[in-house]
Formats: structure tokens, sequence, C-alpha cells
């Protein structure tokens, strides 16, 4: 068994509202400091940009636990069978 944590696949059901709440609070961020500094439309710009890439990042690391975790639990069901059918 190794030290990574698991994670419940069913966590990845709720990735895609993850996903566009990341998104767009950096990008109302983004609006809200165009309309501060009046960059139109850099702040905005920069705060999808952002956004994207953190809500992207976010979602493949969940897609990688999610894929470690399945992974072992099939090894897991194919050792129970190797035992089982040596046993007998």
């Amino acid at each position: 068994m190794s030290d990574r944590k698991k994670v419940n696949p069913l966590r990845l059901s709720t990735a895609g509202v993850e996903f566009i709440t990341i998104f767009g609070i950096l990008l109302a961020a983004g609006y809200f400091l165009d309309r501060w500094t009046g960059w139109t439309p850099a702040g905005t710009v920069w705060g999808a940009m952002l956004g994207f890439g953190v809500a992207m990042y976010r979602l493949l690391k969940q897609a990688q636990a999610a894929k470690h975790y399945t992974d072992e639990e099939e090894e897991e069901g194919q050792e129970r069978e190797e035992d089982d059918t040596t046993e007998r």
C-alpha cells in the first residue's frame, strides 16, 4: 500500500463545479481590478488566464489521484484472485 492519499472517484463528480468556481472567482477578481485601476481589459484577461490555469491544475491533480486510486483497487483485486486460485 502506498503512502499517497486515497481519493474517492466520486469526488470527480464535483470537478466541474469546482472548475467553474475557481475560474469565475479569478475572472471576477480581474474584472474588479480593472474597475479599480482602470486597466481595462488587462485585469480581466489576466484573471481569466490565471483562473483557467489554476482550475486545470486542480482538475488534473484530482484526475491523477483518482486514477492512482482505481489502479490500486484493481491491483488489490487481482492479488485476491491470485491468492484464491493458489489456495485451491
